[in-house]
């Protein structure tokens, strides 16, 4: 199935990170998203992973589809998707406080979303470029996060795993098995999420089923990650509104609150979700498998 989106223009200025946004794009041109890559200190448009290394030989996207454009960039709006539309009615998810922690469980299957068929059928036209073999399965996922996060003057790499949406599934960093863009690279079904081996469905980056004014999630240091539409300007934020790792300060709502305070956001941009941790993970408990095709 191909994928067909039209392109977002974001207007209004507000002063984000102490730049004008006269300054920065007002819109991000979705048929030509550079390429992300992995680095190893906080920047911003990279992602600094803890993982030093990475296979040749990983599972994922074995060839290059056509919405490369051949320049480093890609085209989102060309890309192939993995067909199907699979309801999951045993999914369940739970956020509570206690305390200082914040307690998610989930079954790690999207709420009220629909999944792609796994494994990639041999009739669909993404598995010209994805043979993804494995089967999504139901996860135990309980995790206990800070409450109430504090910003660190130095910011930490991050994991495989970063956080985990508000619809269940886990939320994966910005590359695959092979340390790639997992966006460009990888066939994801129309919302955006694909398992790895042990059969945990997860997004590498905003779902396409998300609505974008919202919270996506909350990442693995307790902080929320964030649509990219800003609710105080109703603009849609780009990499050049945020900072090396892919947040922001503003006004969002926070367990029913308004708050001004730090947050992710979630765009269409490279690393698309948490680029680096500006607090510290303090998740404890079990999540999904990290492993195998990501």
């Amino acid at each position: 199935m191909r994928r067909s989106l039209a392109l977002t223009l974001s207007i209004g200025g507000v002063v984000a990170l102490g730049v004008p946004t006269a300054m920065a794009r007002t819109s991000v041109d979705k048929t030509k998203l550079v390429v992300g890559k992995t680095v190893t200190s906080a920047q911003k448009n990279g992602l600094w992973t803890c993982q030093s290394n990475y296979p040749s030989n990983a599972p994922g996207a074995f060839s290059e589809g056509p919405w490369f454009n051949g320049d480093g960039t890609w085209d989102l709006t060309r890309k192939a998707t993995v067909d199907g539309a699979v309801a999951w009615p045993g999914a369940s998810v739970s956020v509570k406080i206690t305390g200082s922690k914040r307690v998610i469980t989930s079954k790690g299957l999207p709420m009220k979303a629909s999944t792609g068929v796994y494994p990639i059928a041999s009739s669909d036209d993404a598995y010209s470029y994805d043979r993804n073999p494995n089967t999504i399965k139901a996860q135990t996922i309980a995790m206990t996060l800070a409450a109430t996060p504090r910003l660190n003057t130095i910011p930490q790499c991050v994991g495989g795993m970063v956080g985990v949406s508000l619809e269940g599934p886990l939320v994966f960093n910005a590359v695959d098995a092979g340390g790639r863009d997992a966006v460009a690279h990888e066939l994801q079904d129309t919302c955006g999420g694909h398992p790895e081996r042990t059969g945990s469905y997860h997004y590498h980056g905003l779902s396409s089923c998300a609505e974008r004014s919202k919270q996506f999630g909350w990442a693995l240091d307790g902080f929320a990650i964030w649509g990219p539409v800003d609710p105080g300007s109703g603009r849609e934020l780009t990499n050049d509104d945020l900072d090396e790792c892919h947040g922001t300060t503003s006004q969002i709502t926070i367990d029913g609150k308004k708050v001004k305070v730090y947050h992710y956001v979630a765009n269409d941009e490279y690393p698309y979700t948490v680029g680096c941790y500006r607090g510290t993970p303090k998740a404890t408990g079990s999540g999904g498998g990290q492993s195998g095709q990501s």
